[in-house]
């Protein structure tokens, strides 16, 4: 698995076409946990989870029923 870092996902979103598009988005740095950025235990679960959370295909999902149930409006 790989990881994202800060960095790399900045420079992602300045690859977005329209950098004035609204966005969905969720993210968690270590200090959201307590933890000091450099922890080998943050590295570790987010080694582990290849910077993704878990279920995120369920929330691509409901983000997709919203839009469809907001496209037939």
């Amino acid at each position: 698995m790989t990881t994202t870092t800060v960095r790399q996902l900045i420079e992602h979103l300045f690859k977005v076409e329209d950098l004035d598009e609204p966005v969905l988005y969720q993210y968690y740095l270590a200090e959201h946990f307590g933890l000091d950025s450099s922890s080998e235990v943050w590295g570790r679960v987010v080694e582990k989870l290849g910077s993704l959370i878990p279920g995120t295909e369920s929330s691509a999902d409901l983000i997709a029923e919203v839009v469809i149930e907001e496209e037939v409006k």
